[in-house]
């Protein structure tokens, strides 16, 4: 009797964590925003600078700055820490797994007398990776309790996108883009039963899973105002981004299976498959960036991007998809990022030097007991070596934000996470 009430407790306790663990991490990060080593060392403050091949996932009328083709590739490796604060107990997961991040090609060229400059590239927008793994075993006599459950999801949604921008006069380039989302991902979920008392035998095996399939289109027109080129130069050049809203496709095959075993008495019925398709709304998106360089090695940027959540159903969309009473809002993403890069040009007579610092906001869809925006915040700092022929870069993030749904001393939880983000790019020029 001990070990039933003490098996009916963990499994209790570990419902509770699973709760706050995964509905609270299922959700991916809806802070969209462009790639690369560079960027993500600056804070993400890189609309009004997007002068590199990466300046299609930022802002494509910085483009315009490059006069030579270039292709780029970036990766990413992401350390993530959980932690659950009951009044009655505590959990810290920890995780990590990389993926290639993006990939773009940009070539200049000449048309009806103008000069344009086309790119191409891959970025992976929502990583939809999480694992959870508990476990429990415990024995008395001849009577032991046995308990697995694990979820698992991997895979997302990606943007092929092709764009195009001009120089329409000295100081002002319009970019304008297609995003063509695409992507697969999976998630599933396994959970063990096993007990075996003097008078009473149970064994339950549960596992489902969900493969989705994504697609949709947007589009991103994108403006820089470069007084560098006016007739009394300035180093200021002044970034406009706007993406426009749209519904991402997804469609769903499912599988359950389920088995069990309670003295003796079998439930075993066929397999359970079914397709569906869901929809979930995306905002309109819009940012403002300004950068400004000192002499010829310090640059100064600051960014301003909102995402308007608000005016979406996607909180609902998303519970229609997972199934899960998802604990997010429909709330508005607004993001201050800021950064500096120094050049360190007389180390090295083949190479420049970065050093690069940053922070920005990180507001999120989810609300404290008081019902107020979470919102946290990171850091980043980040180098490289830059050659004439190519430039590899690196950048270490750190973000964390925390959930108080602390009612009182004996009841609610506090749940915050912390994510470490190692970015590697390198862009080679032709």
């Amino acid at each position: 009797m001990k070990l039933k009430l003490l098996y009916i407790f963990i499994i209790l306790i570990g419902s509770s964590f699973s709760f706050a663990q995964l509905d609270l991490n299922l959700g991916p990060d809806w802070n969209f925003t462009g790639v690369g080593a560079r960027a993500a060392g600056m804070g993400g403050a890189f609309i009004g600078v997007a002068d590199d091949a990466t300046a299609i996932s930022w802002n494509p009328a910085g483009l315009t700055q490059l006069d030579k083709p270039e292709a780029s590739i970036v990766g990413r490796g992401l350390t993530e820490r959980y932690e659950v604060d009951f009044d009655y107990a505590a959990e810290t997961y920890d995780d990590e797994h990389g993926i290639l991040n993006f990939l773009s090609g940009v070539y200049p060229f000449e048309f009806s007398g103008r000069q344009f400059v086309a790119a191409l590239g891959v970025q992976r927008q929502l990583d939809l990776y999480s694992y959870f793994h508990e476990e429990f075993y415990e024995e008395s006599g001849v009577d032991t309790v046995e308990y697995l459950n694990e979820t698992f999801s991997d895979g997302g949604t990606s943007t092929i996108t092709i764009g195009f921008a001009n120089r329409l006069a000295s100081i002002f380039s319009l970019g304008v883009a297609a995003n063509l989302w695409v992507g697969e991902a999976y998630f599933e979920s396994n959970n063990m039963v096993d007990e075996h008392f003097t008078d009473y035998d149970y064994y339950r095996d549960y596992h489902d899973k969900s493969d989705w399939t994504f697609s949709s289109i947007n589009f991103v027109v994108g403006a820089m105002f470069d007084l560098n080129y006016s007739n009394n130069p300035i180093p200021l050049k002044i970034g406009l981004v706007a993406k426009t809203p749209f519904d991402l496709s997804v469609d769903e095959e499912f599988t359950l299976e389920e088995y069990s075993d309670s003295n003796s008495v079998i439930y075993d019925p066929d397999p359970v498959e079914s397709s569906n398709s869901y929809t979930l709304g995306m905002p309109l998106m819009f940012g403002i960036g300004v950068s400004y360089r000192f002499g010829d090695n310090l640059t100064l940027s600051v960014d301003m991007e909102s995402r308007k959540f608000s005016e979406t159903t996607l909180k609902e969309d998303y519970e229609e998809l997972t199934g899960n009473d998802e604990e997010m809002e429909n709330l508005d993403l607004n993001q201050l990022r800021f950064g500096a890069e120094y050049l360190f040009i007389n180390i090295w007579d083949f190479a420049v030097i970065p050093l690069r610092i940053g922070g920005r906001s990180l507001p999120t869809l989810f609300t404290d007991i008081n019902e107020k925006q979470v919102e946290g915040a990171a850091f980043s700092v980040g180098s490289g070596l830059i050659t004439d022929q190519y430039s590899l870069d690196i950048s270490v993030d750190t973000s964390a934000f925390e959930i108080d749904r602390m009612l009182n001393d004996a009841d609610g939880f506090i749940y915050k996470k912390t994510v470490r983000t190692v970015t590697l790019s390198c862009i080679y020029y032709f």
